[in-house]
C-alpha cells in the first residue's frame, strides 16, 4: 500500500452531497477513496493535457512561426471541408 498523508479539505454542500451519494451507492469504501480516485483522474487528465501541449501546440507554434505563409485561417479550412462534406452527400444522393 502507497504511502498516505491526512490533509482536510472543505467541499461545497453540492460536491460533498455527490461524495456521500458516491458512497451510499457502494462503490467506494470510503470518502478518502473517491476524492483520491477524483482527484487522480483529474491529475492524470491535467498531465495528458501538459503532454499535449509540449508536444503538438508547442511544435504546431514552431511550425508556423517558421513559415507562417503556409498557415490558413481556421474559416477558410472550414469552408473547404463544408464545401467537400456538401459535394459528397450530394453525389450520394
Amino acid at each position: 500500500m502507497a504511502a498516505t498523508r491526512k490533509i482536510t479539505v472543505e467541499l461545497p454542500e453540492d460536491v460533498a452531497q455527490r461524495v456521500d451519494r458516491r458512497l451510499a451507492e457502494g462503490g467506494y469504501a470510503s470518502q478518502s477513496d473517491i476524492v483520491t480516485a477524483s482527484l487522480t483522474a483529474q491529475l492524470d487528465s491535467d498531465e495528458r493535457l501538459d503532454r499535449w501541449e509540449d508536444q503538438v501546440l508547442k511544435s504546431a507554434l514552431a511550425e508556423w512561426q517558421a513559415a507562417p505563409e503556409k498557415v490558413r485561417p481556421v474559416n477558410v479550412v472550414f469552408d473547404g471541408a463544408l464545401s467537400r462534406y456538401e459535394a459528397r452527400k450530394a453525389r450520394e444522393s
